[in-house]
């Protein structure tokens, strides 16, 4: 969801844009970015390596990088600083964030760099939160369709509550 710049950005920097095939697509059918392989190592310099991890949830196309020395986590919008991040209509989908949420635990990540929020020194334990968190608003959503709730506005506002204008579309 924020990659629209990219293009201007590697051609301002004179870089071979690379991203996910789905985000590729979206952006400029044909512009001639490379796809990037989930599993795939890049090495920008001699001792730095960065694994790529297709990590849909947040988005469809979305993408986590694996940077070593130092196991460092450059997460996205998957996993934010602080609060939570939001899971986008019409791609994202909450079972591909825990799948890809317990995938990043499996790979017990070092520091953690959100797209949004201060850095996380230690990855896990908010890694975890997350996973409990997303889990937990499964719980709550189920409950207020039992509960006889049909609709997104009626489900939302038993989930949350009433929220400001500006928020809503976050939790819809």
């Amino acid at each position: 969801d924020r990659s629209g710049g990219s293009l201007a950005a590697a051609s301002r920097f004179g870089a071979e844009l690379g991203a996910s095939a789905d985000t590729l697509a979206r952006l400029a059918p044909g512009s001639g970015g490379r796809p990037l392989e989930d599993g795939e190592v890049l090495t920008p310099e001699p001792g730095l390596s960065v694994t790529v991890i297709h990590a849909p949830g947040h988005s469809a196309d979305h993408v986590c990088y694996l940077a070593e020395p130092g196991r460092r986590l450059f997460a996205g919008d998957l996993v934010l600083g602080q609060g939570s991040s939001a899971i986008l209509h019409p791609d994202g989908r909450v079972a591909d964030c825990l799948a890809s949420l317990a995938r990043l635990i499996a790979l017990r990540p070092g520091p953690l760099l959100p797209g949004h929020g201060p850095p996380v020194e230690a990855a896990m334990p908010r890694l975890e939160e997350y996973r409990r968190h997303r889990l937990e608003r499964e719980r709550q959503v189920r409950a207020a369709i039992e509960a006889g709730r049909r609709t997104v506005p009626e489900i939302r506002e038993t989930v949350y509550g009433r929220l400001p204008p500006g928020l809503t579309w976050a939790a819809n």
